[in-house]
């Protein structure tokens, strides 16, 4: 089962080309081409139609008078309708105009059937832990929306600009600083059900998870927002699976659940996985109830689908 991008953000597309770009105000992320170090077998994306990169749709830098839903939302209803026992659509809400977000969750939500919805890592420069969004967490939450959040790296930072940093390393980190936000912030201890699935496994924390438990004991600004240990609320997080190794895969599995990691692809960027399912097959350390939780019943479970043939 997949997620179809949609809200009123815009549609995803894809090329071969490698060069980052600006669509229409957003960042787009290069696709996947042969022109690696590699051995050649990193071909997926470059029979990706139309240009522009894979455009990310999030659009929290856009003006609220642009957002609309006659690109994504469109395709993405289209997309799923279509196939409905694939294709499940998530939305984008406008978070820079927290009212406007809130009536859209009511929207695609109530009138459009939409089961989650996508976000950055911050909102134009500002972070998810600021008071004003709270309104809109907490309607997500009401809802039991699913929510993805993807990074859009971080191309401001000059000592990233050599080698491709700004994703290899800026990536992950950019998860990484917004979870921090979201924990210590205190927005996972007001809302303990949010559902939210973080890309590239989550980024660097749940590798690093003991810094923030010494933090909140070393440091009462670290501890203003919450009253429960920092790992406490990352272990609620669901991550996915483009960690790369096995033992990262493992280590997931081990210390958050494997009903806490879903299969990634990172499709069709260059940094995505190749082989995703032969990723997550070939894990010796895992069993089969395992492997089909992270291959589909973990996903089916947040996002509220019933699979026929599948036990409960």
């Amino acid at each position: 089962m997949s997620a179809a991008g949609g809200g009123n953000s815009g549609a995803f597309s894809g090329t071969g080309s490698c060069t980052r770009q600006m669509v229409h105000g957003r960042h787009s992320l290069p696709c996947a081409d042969t022109k690696g170090c590699g051995d050649g077998r990193r071909q997926r994306g470059s029979d990706a139609a139309s240009a522009g990169g894979v455009r990310q749709p999030f659009g929290f830098g856009v003006a609220v008078d642009e957002f609309d839903d006659r690109h994504c939302g469109v395709v993405a209803i289209a997309i799923a309708g279509r196939y409905p026992d694939r294709f499940v659509p998530l939305g984008t809400v406008p978070f820079q105009a927290p009212d406007f977000a809130v009536a859209e969750l009511d929207r695609i939500h109530k009138s459009l059937g939409f089961r989650g919805i996508e976000i950055a890592t911050n909102v134009a420069g500002e972070d998810f832990s600021a008071e004003r969004f709270r309104k809109i967490f907490a309607r997500i939450e009401e809802f039991g929306l699913l929510i993805f959040m993807h990074p859009t790296g971080f191309p401001e930072a000059r000592r990233f600009a050599d080698h491709y940093l700004v994703n290899v390393i800026g990536n992950p980190l950019d998860s990484t600083v917004a979870l921090h936000h979201l924990i210590f912030g205190g927005v996972l201890h007001d809302y303990p059900n949010l559902k939210l699935v973080i890309a590239h496994g989550g980024g660097y924390l749940p590798a690093y998870s003991g810094r923030i438990d010494h933090a909140a004991a070393a440091r009462p600004d670290c501890c203003e927002k919450i009253n429960r240990m920092p790992t406490t609320y990352l272990k609620r997080l669901y991550f996915d699976t483009i960690v790369f190794t096995h033992h990262q895969l493992e280590y997931l599995v081990e210390q958050y659940g494997a009903d806490h990691v879903l299969v990634g692809t990172d499709y069709p960027a260059d940094m995505g996985e190749v082989d995703p399912i032969g990723f997550i097959e070939g894990a010796r350390g895992l069993d089969d109830n395992e492997r089909r939780a992270i291959l589909g019943g973990n996903a089916a479970r947040l996002l509220s689908i019933e699979i026929p043939g599948r036990p409960e």
